[in-house]
């Protein structure tokens, strides 16, 4: 994914490996191990390799929503962080967009964690109907499919870290037949 901080543009990919991460920015991995504190996060950051030598570093990370992004706390210190691929995703292939084909993607307004999954392939779902709920920035949001269909593929995991943008749930329009 790409992020902008402070102005400055980076290519992002994550993976996880384990219980840590491997973090890659422009071309730099690192290992990280994330914990969740109550205020935020506590990340250990070090070499890539796992026993490899070199300094691990410590540092407390916290979120809070601006109007124009994300605000990230790094040692208490703010700093602007915004996603512009995300946007740009999300508009194209956003909640319940539909593929053409008679398929919806619905997919993740904004990156976070999926806190449950609210339905299984071959469920019948309403207009509007919530299928999963994702966490950002402390705040549980539903997210919920454009229209009536029945769910054809489910990717979301309980727990994952997703993405904006990630495809959560493919979900089949409903056919209405005319009497």
């Amino acid at each position: 994914m790409d992020v902008q901080v402070g102005g400055t543009s980076y290519r992002v990919d994550v993976r996880r490996d384990g219980h840590e991460w491997i973090v890659s920015l422009d071309g730099r991995t690192c290992r990280v191990d994330a914990r969740r504190l109550a205020g935020g996060w506590s990340l250990l950051i070090g070499p890539e390799a796992a026993g490899a030598s070199g300094a691990r570093r410590s540092y407390d990370v916290a979120f809070d929503a601006g109007s124009h992004g994300v605000r990230v706390h790094v040692d208490g210190v703010p700093v602007p962080v915004s996603f512009p691929g995300a946007q740009r995703r999300t508009r194209r292939h956003g909640a319940g967009a539909p593929t053409g084909s008679g398929q919806q993607v619905v997919a993740a307004p904004m990156p976070g964690r999926v806190v449950k999954v609210l339905v299984a392939p071959g469920d019948a779902v309403a207009d509007r109907q919530a299928v999963a709920v994702l966490e950002a920035m402390k705040m549980q949001n539903d997210v919920r499919v454009a229209r009536a269909g029945r769910v054809a593929e489910v990717r979301a995991i309980e727990g994952a870290l997703v993405e904006a943008g990630a495809v959560l749930v493919l979900a089949d329009a409903e056919t209405r037949s005319e009497s």
